[in-house]
């Protein structure tokens, strides 16, 4: 066992188990060390299949810089893997100060920075950049009003849809601007009205080796969550719009020089039929998505974000591009609510085949919090069906029997 990867496992602890229980570093012919926090310590540290692991502090860089350089010292590192949006270009800085192979800081940025992604794809063919402003006044911010009708104010680095505001009116921006935001902080772009859809890919040798796709069931998407709306995705199973999302994605991965990873990116597809941008990450999708694409193939993305990571391919054997998908979707239940939770369904009301991953995360008894952002689950299930439609009706009467008996008494 002469490799060695650092894995900055931050985030959902659903993204370090496979469908069938077992870890995602499971039977890795390499040494994992990991880097976590105090709320996933008790789910990863006691794994035998982690060799050695150090709860860090995430916003003390340098101290996780300095921890990286001893341990790399004592049993070098080949690689180093990052599963969340915020530890991306942390993995890029480890890796350049131990001198290693991967994806590196400027690419990182361009993952990162949602104004400096856009300008380095500023010449793609495959679809078009939303209209934006990188810096930006409320003048600016009147002037795209008036002519866009809605405009969109969010972070140049969150994820989660943190801190993001659709503006609809001048008394809206009188009540943004009244709070004082750090505007270099911020981008202001047009609102673009369509179905949002995401399309993960892996990455090797500078070409992606796999594509999912699947929209975000409109009304019931990232931005929802301040509503107590599901999170709601089932994986797109017509061969043409799968076609044309992937042909974006490969571009996407091309001007922005990915060499190995995964990346999650997001475009609308809008009324006219144009393709728009979002953003994209150089991760996999949160919220479950990564769970419901591997019972859809059997493909775990964070899985084949180590092997590729570690330079041993990936399981090309399960789901070549351009194959249909299995109808397979995901269900996140979100609360809005503040209160005692006095009734809740259990798991044993969700039982039946189709339902393949069941969590619940409140119990009677417990101070029920609205979602703060947008994978924030009261409860979470994957399902599949027959037919694209059929899982979607699955999942939302599911929905409409979670809610049914989950009650909140205000406090």
């Amino acid at each position: 066992m002469s490799k060695h990867i650092l894995v900055l496992a931050r985030g959902e602890s659903r993204n370090y188990r496979l469908a069938n229980g077992k870890p995602v570093f499971c039977d890795l012919d390499a040494r994992v060390s990991v880097f976590t926090d105090k709320k996933n310590k008790d789910i990863l540290l006691e794994l035998d299949d982690i060799h050695a692991g150090h709860i860090v502090r995430w916003r003390r860089h340098q101290a996780i810089l300095e921890l990286a350089k001893e341990i790399h010292r004592v049993n070098p590192l080949c690689a180093v893997a990052a599963f969340s949006e915020e530890d991306v270009e942390l993995a890029a800085s480890i890796r350049r100060e131990i001198g290693i192979s991967g994806t590196d800081s400027d690419t990182a940025k361009k993952f990162r920075d949602k104004v400096y992604m856009k300008e380095m794809l500023a010449g793609a063919k495959t679809f078009r950049n939303p209209h934006f402003k990188g810096v930006f006044t409320k003048r600016d911010t009147e002037e795209f009003l008036d002519k866009y009708g809605k405009v969109v104010l969010k972070p140049r680095d969150s994820q989660g849809s943190k801190g993001v505001a659709i503006i609809e009116n001048n008394e809206q921006i009188e009540e943004w601007f009244a709070d004082d935001p750090p505007l270099h902080e911020f981008q202001l772009e047009e609102f673009v009205d369509g179905v949002l859809y995401h399309i993960n890919s892996l990455v090797q040798g500078e070409r992606a080796v796999f594509h999912s796709v699947a929209p975000y069931i409109p009304e019931m998407g990232n931005i929802d969550y301040y509503e107590g709306r599901p999170f709601v995705s089932v994986i797109e199973t017509e061969p043409k719009v799968c076609e044309t999302l992937e042909a974006v994605a490969n571009e996407v991965i091309t001007l922005l020089g990915l060499q190995k990873g995964v990346t999650h990116l997001e475009v609308f597809l809008n009324n006219k039929g144009e393709i728009v941008f979002c953003e994209v990450a150089a991760r996999a999708g949160g919220g479950g998505i990564v769970a419901m694409i591997e019972e859809a193939s059997g493909v775990n993305l964070n899985r084949e974000l180590l092997k590729i990571e570690l330079d041993e391919g990936w399981t090309d054997s399960l789901v070549p591009i351009g194959e249909e998908r299995r109808s397979c979707g995901l269900i996140g239940i979100r609360n809005h609510r503040f209160g005692s939770v006095t009734s809740i369904p259990s798991l044993a009301e969700f039982k039946n085949t189709w339902i393949h991953r069941s969590e619940i995360n409140s119990r009677i008894g417990m101070t029920a919090l609205p979602a703060s952002h947008c994978t924030d689950f009261s409860a979470f299930f994957i399902v599949s069906g027959k037919s694209y439609q059929e899982t979607l009706d699955r999942i939302l009467s599911i929905n409409m029997h979670f809610n049914e008996h989950f009650k909140v008494e205000s406090l």
